[in-house]
Parts: structure tokens; C-alpha cells; sequence
């Protein structure tokens, strides 16, 4: 049976005490978030090494161990995605910016209508100190009629414009309904046709510089490529298809017939044409040279149909 995980969204509207601790956890996430990552960026530190390395550090323990771990682990990622060439580098967040904290089930729990965040010692003596306020923990009360069992994570973002939240919000729906949508269309086609194995190609290049006109770059850079590939690969998983990722470099500038190897033959995005008469679909050509790599025996001549014109789906959001 697959594991459903449920997001609640809930809009606070925090005490004077609330958003003095807020604040303030918020901001040393913040900060946290730039020093690892200038670290990073400078040679320093290893993305797995920053949880050891920053344990010490002032504005790790302004936060609770699990939710200073989470921000490194955020950060962790988004390199990771960085090196293998899904995103750009992670930036830095402004000068005196505020980023999402987080508690992982072992940092909260549930009291009769309340939740209970906790608190890092180094926080609470800050709190007694500059506000007077002695507290071991963060209250936070919950909607009458809303019953939580179960609460695996809690995370508290910084406040936007209502504007501003409901694009975000609507825009991050909307891309994960795309690709649920396109993960489970590639899963069912594959199944259709008795595939055992679906390819991927790695990205030989940062997504973001893929150039494929303006309109198309803009929806193409929205996808977390990441995630899309995530879920074809529980999703196919699930029905027993096995999923392997393929170095595809070069692959657009080989002829899948001969073997000839010139970037001049790509003559646009859709148009591949080699000297040993090969006519063919540029990304269908780099398809074919993936599809080689994983069955170097594999021979294909120069046929017409699906192998020379590839099919457009259109996946409609209902959001």
C-alpha cells in the first residue's frame, strides 16, 4: 500500500510573544542558510559535511538541533541538484531575511488543541535576557474543529502579501499536479507496451540553460526535474518497471546511424541531418543514441513512424 502524506496549511495570527520567537528563529535560519553556503561556495565545506562542521555555530544553536538540521539538509539538497546539473546554485537570502524553520517529530507535539514547538537553550536564555519572556517552548493554538493525529513535520514560514502567498501557492499546485500527471502518463505508456526498463537521460547541462524559446524555457525551468524523475521511478516501481539514468553526453551531436559525431548537424531543435543521409528529429536522434547506451547491440535503420516524429502529449491542469 502507498504512503499518503497529508500537507495542512494553517495561517497564524500570532501573539506579540509569538512573533518576537518567531522573529527570531526565523532570522537565525536565515543566517544559518548564508553561512553554510558561503562555506560551500568558498571550498570550505562539504554539503554532507555541514551538519558535523556547524553543530558549534552560533546561529545553528539559536534553533532547535532537528530544525538547524533541517535548513543544512534543505541547503544539502539544493546542491546536490546543483551538481548534477538540475538547478543553478543556491543563493544567499537578503541581508536581513527571515527562511522557513522546521521540527521534525521528535521538536513537537500535540496538547489539547496546541501545538508544542521546542526550543533551543541558547534561544530560551536570549528570550529571558532581551524580551523577558520565559518560555521552554513555542504555543501554538489550532483551530477548534481541526484534529491532528500523527503530525510528522511542522514548518513555519515567514509572513508574505496575501497577493503574493496565493501565486505561490497556486503556481506550486499547479507543477506538482503537471507532474503527477506526466510521471503517471510515461508509467501507463510504458506498461501499455510491455517496457520493462525506463531510460532517463542525466542532464549533461544545468536545465536552466537549456535554451528552447522563451515560452517553452519559462515552463521548462519551472520543473523540478528532480522530483519528476523521482516520481516515475515509484511510480513505475509500483507496477514493476525498472528505471536507470543514462549519461546522455553528446548524444545530440551523434548520428544514430553512423555514428558520426558533429554538433554542425543539429541544425536547429528539430531538425537533425547527417552526411551519411540520416533526415531525423533532433531529440528523437538523441533519444535513439540514450536508448543505445543501455542496448549497445540494439540496431535500427532508418525507419519512418514514432521513430522519426516524436508525439506531443498536452497534460491539462485542473487547478
Amino acid at each position: 500500500m502507498m504512503e499518503v502524506t497529508r500537507v495542512i496549511v494553517i495561517q497564524l495570527k500570532p501573539t506579540k510573544e509569538q512573533k518576537i520567537i518567531l522573529k527570531h528563529l526565523t532570522y537565525s535560519a536565515s543566517k544559518l542558510w548564508n553561512i553554510a553556503n558561503y562555506n560551500i561556495k568558498q571550498g570550505n565545506i562539504k554539503p554532507k559535511e555541514l551538519k558535523p562542521t556547524l553543530k558549534e555555530n552560533f546561529w545553528y544553536k539559536n534553533l532547535h538541533s532537528q530544525s538547524a538540521q533541517a535548513v543544512l539538509e534543505k541547503l544539502q539538497i539544493a546542491w546536490e541538484n546543483c551538481y548534477k546539473k538540475h538547478t543553478k546554485e543556491p543563493r544567499f537570502q537578503p541581508k536581513d531575511g527571515h527562511f522557513p524553520v522546521r521540527w521534525k517529530k521528535q521538536g513537537l507535539q500535540i496538547n489539547n488543541g496546541q501545538i508544542r514547538l521546542s526550543l533551543s537553550k541558547q534561544t530560551k536564555q536570549y528570550l529571558k535576557n532581551m524580551h523577558s519572556i520565559k518560555s521552554d517552548y513555542l504555543w501554538i493554538s489550532l483551530p477548534k474543529n481541526l484534529s491532528l493525529n500523527g503530525v510528522q513535520e511542522v514548518e513555519i514560514k515567514p509572513p508574505s502579501s496575501k497577493k503574493l502567498h496565493y501565486l505561490i501557492i497556486k503556481e506550486r499546485n499547479y507543477v506538482r499536479d503537471y507532474i503527477h500527471k506526466v510521471s503517471t502518463f510515461i508509467v501507463r505508456e510504458a506498461l501499455s507496451k510491455d517496457v520493462k526498463t525506463i531510460a532517463i537521460g542525466k542532464l549533461s547541462k544545468n536545465i536552466t540553460k537549456i535554451d528552447i524559446g522563451r515560452q517553452n524555457n519559462e515552463k521548462l525551468h519551472k520543473i523540478p526535474f528532480g522530483k519528476l524523475c523521482n516520481m516515475i521511478e515509484y511510480k513505475a516501481k509500483e507496477v514493476g518497471i525498472n528505471v536507470i539514468y543514462v549519461n546522455e553526453g553528446y548524444t545530440s551531436q551523434t548520428c544514430s546511424i553512423c555514428g558520426d559525431v558533429n554538433k554542425t548537424n543539429r541544425k536547429y531543435r528539430g531538425l537533425y541531418i547527417c552526411k551519411c543521409g540520416n533526415v531525423i528529429n533532433a531529440d528523437v536522434n538523441g533519444g535513439i543514441n540514450i536508448l543505445k547506451r543501455v542496448s549497445p547491440n540494439l540496431t535500427l535503420g532508418r525507419s519512418r513512424g514514432n521513430l522519426n516524429i516524436p508525439t506531443r502529449v498536452r497534460m491539462y491542469n485542473t487547478l
